[in-house]
């Protein structure tokens, strides 16, 4: 109900449609919602969704000091960029409504330096941030034409940074009339998903490296972005 939930990745990753995904579920006709976006991809029935025009002077700046000022439950801002923006996501957040943004970072950790570059304070960060959810999308091999063989020597010294269980057999991209020779149809996300508990949110106050929240983590038992690579190689 309240904080600041992060969308991380780059550019087409497809943070806007796991955005969407999340924002559709809301009931909108209970938690007044209201959107700034430039521009708006996806329409929510019911929600108060607004776009940017720089054009006709409708700023960025503008939009959100007006979103802000009608107290909804829910704001989703399209994209932290600047520090004003990230400011005012933070603040929002921190008021005891709920916030949800996207900003560009390799990973969910990572996301910590992202917004401390901006000119946010480990503090503030770690009072408003929630959680973060990375992700990245990667071709999806095409079912018709998917082969099967023992991993290659290459393939097995890229595995091991990241696993000890290298799997027996690794599915290859071959090529096919369904998937016009290129062995791929479509795309599928692998994502990391990090919970900002009382311990993370500690070690970010407390201006613990990002090597060590990640490890610390890792140690919980949470899903990186490297690890679900790994299953999904299994998976095929």
């Amino acid at each position: 109900h309240q904080g600041l939930i992060l969308f991380v990745g780059p550019t087409g990753s497809g943070k806007s449609t796991s955005i969407y995904s999340l924002l559709s579920q809301v009931d909108v006709t209970q938690r007044k919602l209201i959107t700034v976006e430039n521009p708006v991809e996806y329409r929510i029935p019911l929600a108060d969704q607004q776009q940017v025009n720089e054009t006709a002077g409708v700023t960025f700046e503008a939009l959100l000091k007006s979103a802000v000022r009608q107290d909804p439950d829910i704001l989703f801002l399209g994209e932290i960029r600047d520090l004003g923006s990230a400011k005012a996501a933070m603040d929002f957040a921190s008021s005891g409504h709920l916030t949800v943004s996207s900003i560009h970072s390799a990973n969910a950790t990572t996301t910590i330096f992202r917004l401390e570059r901006l000119g946010l304070p480990r503090g503030t960060i770690g009072e408003a941030v929630m959680g973060v959810v990375a992700q990245k999308l990667i071709p999806k091999l095409c079912p018709s034409c998917v082969k099967l063989r023992p991993p290659t020597a290459w393939e097995v010294a890229a595995m091991r940074p990241f696993t000890a269980d290298i799997p027996e057999q690794v599915a290859e991209a071959t090529g096919c009339g369904a998937c016009r020779q290129t062995g791929y149809k479509g795309r599928e996300g692998i994502y990391e998903v990090i919970e900002f508990d009382t311990e993370l949110k500690t070690m970010i106050r407390e201006g613990d490296s990002i090597f060590d929240i990640r490890r610390r983590v890792i140690e919980k038992g949470g899903s990186l972005i490297s690890q679900h690579a790994m299953e999904k190689i299994r998976s095929h």
